[in-house]
């Protein structure tokens, strides 16, 4: 049974490393031998972490459901008014162990691992909660990506290795979740920095089969397709919090992408 040390979690902040030492503690006591494993996702994982701009991603898995009412306590917890975020926000995602090991997709679905509770918590936002999602709808794409993603960058914090805990996605499956975060961007008008490297971090995988963090991706598609100048805009806007991006130009980009992603996986090159 793996257990993440300190050195593993070196490159966050201080006050990161408390926060992810601390809402690791919380799972421990509420759920308790039920607790297959936890994992930190996202930039949190790289030194791509940006204090006040990264979430701080996490999720669990359990051998088995719980009431309710479990999940309410466990939420109220971890909540920013009861344990303070210094992230952005905390995105924390509870799956089975029978999901995450499933990566077939369930009748009336549109993508593979349904969680048990997704919550996020930050300072300035209101509590998000979900509970039991059992497939159908769209947004079902950001948890194939995370651990299709976290398979190869996530780190363990407690139980076997991620590669382990969740099943791997067939490729077809990526990519659909791929372009449904990218069409989600368009259809909800958001055009902004995240559309773009976001963007890029799944084109970049559907070229290349490497997965790495979003500002990675975009100097990967700097250097790919060298005709889209709000690529560097969005990576300087990103690192130096000043500045904007055209919305239009964000646009046509996103459009650009989701016409080019391959369909077939025998057009990747190098995957890993």
């Amino acid at each position: 049974m793996a257990v993440t040390n300190g050195d593993d979690l070196a490159h966050l902040p201080l006050a990161e490393r408390k926060y992810v030492e601390a809402v690791s503690d919380v799972l421990k006591n509420t759920l308790g031998d039920k607790l297959a494993g936890l994992y930190l996702l996202g930039s949190t994982t790289s030194n791509a972490y940006q204090p006040g701009v990264s979430d701080i991603d996490i999720a669990a898995v359990i051998t088995n459901t719980f009431p309710e009412s479990t999940y309410l306590d466990l939420t109220s917890k971890l909540s920013h008014t009861a344990l303070r975020c210094p992230a952005r926000k905390l995105e924390f995602v509870l799956y089975t162990q029978e999901s995450a090991r499933n990566p077939e997709i369930q009748p009336n679905a549109h993508f593979p691992f349904p969680y048990e509770l997704n919550f996020n918590s930050g300072e300035g936002i209101k509590d998000y909660l979900g509970l039991a999602n059992k497939g159908g709808g769209q947004s079902e794409h950001w948890f194939v990506l995370d651990i299709a993603s976290g398979r190869y960058l996530g780190k363990t914090l407690y139980g076997p290795d991620v590669k382990e805990t969740f099943a791997e996605p067939d490729w077809i499956t990526v990519q659909r979740a791929i372009s449904s975060g990218i069409w989600w961007y368009r259809q909800m008008e958001k055009e902004n920095i995240d559309a773009v490297l976001n963007a890029c971090r799944g084109w970049r995988w559907t070229e290349t089969g490497v997965w790495g963090s979003k500002i990675e991706g975009a100097e990967w598609a700097c250097e790919f397709n060298k005709t889209w100048p709000v690529i560097a805009k969005a990576m300087e806007v990103r690192r130096t919090g000043r500045g904007t991006i055209d919305r239009l130009e964000v646009a046509k980009f996103l459009h650009f992408v989701q016409v080019a992603l391959p369909e077939d996986p025998t057009h990747s090159e190098g995957r890993v």
